[in-house]
């Protein structure tokens, strides 16, 4: 019986995730992308259907029509929008799980990939047990569990319930459908995707053991395993996004496009529509767009589609708090309505209690999040590889845009990340890079 029901939640995701995929691939053929790489394809079309999901569960909810009814007929609408795309989705699974055959032609080549998937599939029955991640019984799935039913409100009692992302009201609509099991399966979704998303960036800079080394790596990561299984926050989704926003962007630099700009702009605010920390990502990409594409013109379209495609949950925090990263800016935005003890509260909790601003502390930071993680926001289950790992940064190939592009955006986060809360488990956006 467990068997049974464990494959009928498989069966549903893989569904949901036709679904999405088809309305994407709809979506891209309309702007006339032309994507030769089928799993990129995929991908591409993957994180844009989600994405738009989750924007018409935040308006459904932020009207009060968020429904078990209104979850159906959005998933109808999707359907609708991608029916002729569904054949499409087919031959694309079909063609690229015969050349990853093709390409898995060694002993070893067939044991890291199977190990890839057998670490997947437990990752997927651990999703499958009862929820027990205490950020999300603190607000992941407790806040969402409040505006079952209602029009959204920021619950007053449980100040956390600002910082409910877009990727949240997947488990809202999860848990309109009267099943967090569901919602912990969507998050399994994300680290799937993720790890499909870690293979096509390694796949295209490595050779093939190597990009099966990388992407089982990150499967075994025990930070990954704790995203998509038990933890119950939606993070591992920013991981998925951020990737294939640098993904995007290196076709846009080679050759120009401002087509591909705005997609690298859209994947890199869907990162930040997640969580407050995800803003990182599109600012500092808009960065190296500047240096690398100095055009204004791109630097506006890639702002532009960024917002267009995250900025709802700041917006509705603003109109709220009239801070949109509540609390953090109030004592400056409204400083007559700071409540202290919230702020106090929050920044404990997501802020190192000790900084060290100097250039030491930030050579030393690197060493530490691993090393000392347990005071550095569980940064010990990212694992000793990234230390292992570091010495090849400089052996990179700089030439190649996507090089560039991972390592610009990579280090720019991990600096924001040290600047601001020094929180190990906050990395994992660009953990894939």
């Amino acid at each position: 019986m467990a068997f049974l029901t464990a494959l009928l939640f498989f069966l549903g995701i893989a569904a949901f995730l036709w679904l999405c995929v088809a309305a994407g691939l709809q979506i891209l053929a309309l702007f006339r992308f032309a994507i030769e790489n089928r799993l990129e394809s995929l991908l591409f079309a993957a994180g844009v259907g989600v994405c738009l999901l989750q924007v018409a569960f935040f308006f459904l909810s932020l009207s009060g029509w968020l429904t078990r009814f209104s979850v159906y007929f959005t998933l109808l609408v999707l359907a609708f929008a991608g029916w002729r795309k569904f054949t499409a989705v087919w031959h694309l699974l079909r063609d690229g799980f015969q050349s990853t055959l093709r390409l898995l032609k060694t002993p070893a080549r067939r044991a890291a990939a199977f190990a890839i998937g057998i670490f997947l599939s437990l990752d997927f029955l651990m999703a499958l047990a009862p929820l027990t991640g205490s950020d999300a019984l603190h607000y992941h799935f407790t806040a969402p569990l409040l505006q079952v039913g209602r029009a959204y409100h920021p619950d007053v009692s449980l100040s956390w319930s600002f910082f409910t992302g877009q990727a949240h009201l997947l488990t809202l609509a999860a848990l309109t459908l009267g099943s967090e099991t569901i919602g912990l399966c969507l998050l399994w979704l994300g680290g799937v995707l993720a790890v499909a998303a870690i293979w096509c960036l390694a796949r295209q800079l490595m050779p093939c053991e190597w990009a099966l080394l990388a992407t089982l790596s990150f499967t075994l990561t025990p930070l990954v395993f704790w995203q998509m299984s038990v933890s119950g926050a939606p993070d591992i989704w920013m991981a998925f996004y951020t990737t294939l926003a640098v993904l995007a962007a290196r076709r846009a630099i080679g050759p120009p496009s401002s087509r591909w700009v705005a997609l690298a702009g859209f994947f890199a605010g869907a990162a930040a529509g997640v969580k407050y920390t995800g803003w990182a990502v599109p600012g500092v990409l808009l960065v190296w767009l500047l240096v690398e594409a100095r055009g204004l013109r791109n630097a506006l379209l890639f702002t532009a589609s960024s917002l267009t495609a995250g900025i709802y949950p700041l917006l509705r925090n603003f109109w709220f708090a009239g801070d949109p990263f509540f609390p953090f800016l109030t004592r400056w935005l409204v400083p007559g309505r700071v409540n202290s003890y919230t702020l106090g509260a929050v920044l404990a909790d997501t802020h190192m209690s000790r900084g060290g601003g100097s250039w030491l502390a930030a050579l030393a930071y690197p060493f530490l999040v691993v090393l000392k993680g347990n005071e550095y926001g569980v940064g010990h289950y990212l694992g000793p590889l990234v230390l292992s790992f570091a010495p090849l940064l400089f052996a990179l190939h700089r030439e190649d845009p996507l090089v560039r592009a991972a390592a610009f955006v990579w280090g720019g986060c991990f600096l924001f990340n040290w600047l601001t809360s020094q929180m190990g488990r906050f990395l994992l956006p660009v953990f894939p890079l």
